[in-house]
């Protein structure tokens, strides 16, 4: 009976440790690949993200990708991979605009408000609202994200991964050239891996574009 005992508290301490996971990898070497299609589902694109360096300081985590993003014939689009870092605080993945974006474009200025993701969102957590402005040759635009929401927990199966996501749900409008633009994002954010699919629809509420994790290597 003891043994019994013993062994159902280390499960349920591992389950857990599990359940308190940050919502984004941790392993250098794993590959994560996308699969970007439009509002008929017809393929549009595709990337691949790679972890390049996972760097621990007492409660935090940076870690370093590099994401190639390629045309729907698998052509790359870029000369070179664009490089981002996430920094993971005591569980709470914190997404900055400037580390996110990396070095795209030569001459960008990016400024913003973090998205903060806690280890420990349910469904009804409301999370900040936040906001990415991109501005080059005087030129701006911006997008802010208002009522953030998680508004589902759904597992999600993936190259024979089963990933437990939160489904994050937000206002985006984007303001440019005096011009605005609104849309509703959804975005399953799953433990231990980051974005595993994203959803846009259009102001009359019509699916827009969707991006879809299709391959895990090295996890």
């Amino acid at each position: 009976m003891k043994r019994i005992m013993f062994a159902l508290a280390a499960l349920l301490m591992v389950l857990g440790a599990k359940a308190q996971e940050p919502f984004y990898l941790q392993k250098e070497g794993v590959k994560l690949g996308y699969t970007i299609t439009d509002k008929k589902g017809k393929v549009d694109g595709y990337s691949e993200s790679t972890v390049v360096s996972v760097k621990n300081s007492g409660a935090q985590t940076t870690v370093t990708l590099k994401t190639m993003v390629k045309d729907k014939k698998g052509e790359n689009l870029l000369q070179q991979p664009v490089e981002m870092s996430i920094l993971i605080n005591d569980g709470t993945v914190v997404m900055s605009p400037k580390a996110m974006a990396g070095k795209i474009v030569e001459g960008l200025n990016i400024s913003g408000e973090n998205l903060m993701l806690p280890a420990n969102l349910t469904t009804g957590t409301t999370l900040n609202d936040y906001s990415i402005t991109m501005g080059i040759a005087g030129i701006n635009t911006t997008s802010r994200f208002t009522g953030v929401k998680v508004v589902a927990e759904e597992t999600i199966e993936v190259s024979g991964h089963s990933i437990p996501c939160v489904v994050v749900e937000s206002t985006a409008s984007v303001k440019v050239l005096g011009m605005n633009r609104s849309s509703v994002q959804k975005t399953w954010y799953g433990r231990g891996i980051g974005v595993v699919k994203l959803e846009t629809y259009d102001n009359k509420g019509k699916l827009d574009t969707t991006q879809t994790l299709t391959s895990i290597e090295g996890l």
